[in-house]
């Protein structure tokens, strides 16, 4: 019998314990949903765990509530514990996502719809859209300057070349930012790390879009400020966001929001000085 075969059979018998709490010695709960856990397998990854199972009120009824934690994050947390990964709902969420146009009725090209600006524009439109790039024309005098108010955000102050609302299932970047949080709450050291590596594929593939930005807000809010690996991460996709398109709106929101990434982005334009001072 194959190495991978046992790896199998343990997994699956890891993950019996949990569907069926056969054994259980603790609880945890969040919201709606409980979990009958195994201190051997909780506590064995988690300080925090660890402590609430031998101390205080929890010790006594043998059972610890999160109530300001999301459900669905405390989910794949202990998902992680049992099964040494997790599978966020969207992680696979592969579909066109077309966007619709409106030709120019009257006049020529807006005035403010600079080179940069509908680079970012049409380089979104690649990233939601399985259609043909030849399905449009590039050029700004045919290409519609106004989405239709469903498909968009006012986040442009001259409402042209939104951001488009984020459509179901492209919302696969946000949870690994929290699950990272979360991680590092509770002292889940091997989870952060699995955080990571799938926080940085997810970002190679994805358009920093809103959905992006949201997942900048999460890790630059819900993460002590000298924990820097995902700000380090975001700050330099975010430079190269700036470097590529220019100063554009969302980017400029959210740099003058979180002054802790208007630092790191500088730091990542220019790294001599950077070392200098680390």
């Amino acid at each position: 019998m194959s190495h991978e075969h046992h790896s199998d059979q343990a997994l699956n018998l890891l993950k019996s314990l949990l569907q069926t709490g056969k054994h259980s010695d603790f609880v945890i709960t969040c919201g709606n949903d409980t979990y009958n856990v195994h201190k051997s397998i909780v506590c064995s990854q988690s300080d925090f765990f660890d402590g609430a199972s031998r101390f205080g009120k929890e010790r006594e009824d043998g059972i610890v509530d999160l109530p300001e934690d999301e459900t669905e994050i405390v989910k794949y947390m202990i998902q992680y514990m049992y099964e040494q990964d997790y599978y966020a709902a969207n992680a696979d969420f592969i579909s066109p996502i077309p966007l619709r146009f409106r030709a120019e009725s009257v006049g020529g090209p807006n005035p403010n719809l600079d080179q940069q600006q509908l680079q970012r524009y049409l380089d979104q439109f690649d990233w939601r859209s399985a259609a043909n790039r030849d399905a449009i024309d590039a050029n700004p005098h045919n290409l519609s300057t106004t989405v239709p108010p469903d498909w968009s955000t006012d986040l442009f102050p001259t409402g042209k070349l939104e951001d488009s609302i984020s459509p179901a299932g492209s919302d696969i970047l946000a949870p690994h930012a929290k699950v990272y949080a979360i991680a590092d709450k509770y002292n889940v050291k091997c989870l952060k790390q699995a955080a990571v590596e799938k926080f940085k594929t997810t970002l190679d593939e994805f358009f920093t879009g809103i959905e992006f930005y949201e997942a900048v807000t999460i890790v630059y809010t819900t993460t002590p400020h000298t924990d820097i690996v995902l700000r380090d991460i975001v700050a330099q996709r975010t430079a190269d966001e700036k470097g590529r398109y220019a100063m554009y709106p969302l980017l400029d929101h959210h740099l003058q929001e979180l002054p802790d990434l208007a630092y790191r982005v500088l730091r990542c334009q220019y790294p001599k000085h950077s070392s200098e001072l680390a």
